[in-house]
């Protein structure tokens, strides 16, 4: 796993450029505007879409098979890629994170704890991000997993959308039971919500693990 990780790390040092590029912009923006949480949560989603732009270069020109012909077993490949998601996004969700801290500072001559707790809630939205992602690419492909993002989305929404109308036609206010939860509970809310990352983490390795055993290179 070690040599796919810096296989992996080089492949996001030859393109040093763009993030400098994007970095820069996102910098000048939080220190402009003050919108910490726009700096952290665009950093962080670059990330992870950088890492799973990982698995589109290890398909071409049949990498794949180049790959698997190496001592790499198919379980190993299918983990390192979330590990290399969560490491390379988590490392630029916490310099964001550090980045708008002292932004704020800079500006307002204080700490901004706001920006912090932004930081953290971030990083189970990248998990997140990449337990939805990461079998799609694998399955489909660059191309076609695209298409099928978009169609899950859009039945994740309509379900979603009708088990809430369900529930508000049942008199039963999911944003203010949310809330409530919050305030009252912050501890269990939080507990509930790392539980809930972690299932769903377990579950898409799980998932990734059975679609790169029986792929055919």
């Amino acid at each position: 796993m070690k040599g796919l990780l810096i296989k992996d790390f080089k492949m996001m040092k030859n393109q040093k450029n763009i993030f400098l590029t994007g970095a820069g912009i996102a910098v000048a923006v939080a220190l402009l505007s003050g919108d910490s949480a726009f700096l952290i949560s665009y950093v962080t989603i670059v990330g992870a879409m950088s890492a799973l732009g990982t698995i589109s270069y290890d398909e071409f020109d049949n990498g794949f098979a180049f790959l698997f012909s190496l001592p790499v077993t198919r379980k190993t490949y299918a983990l390192e890629k979330y590990l290399f998601g969560i490491i390379f996004g988590g490392a630029l969700c916490l310099a964001a994170t550090a980045v708008a801290v002292a932004a704020e500072y800079l500006r307002t001559g204080g700490f901004s704890l706001p920006a912090l707790i932004v930081g953290l809630t971030e990083l189970p939205v990248l998990v997140f991000i990449l337990s939805i992602t990461i079998p799609f690419k694998l399955k489909f492909g660059p191309e076609k997993s695209r298409l099928a993002l978009f169609a899950s989305a859009g039945l994740i929404f309509i379900v979603g959308f009708v088990i809430l109308r369900a529930l508000d036609n049942g008199q039963i206010d999911v944003t203010s039971a949310l809330t409530e939860l919050l305030r009252t509970r912050p501890g269990l809310a939080v507990g509930a919500a790392i539980a809930a990352t972690a299932a769903m983490l377990l579950l898409s390795i799980g998932i990734s693990i059975g679609i790169v055993n029986k792929k055919e290179f």
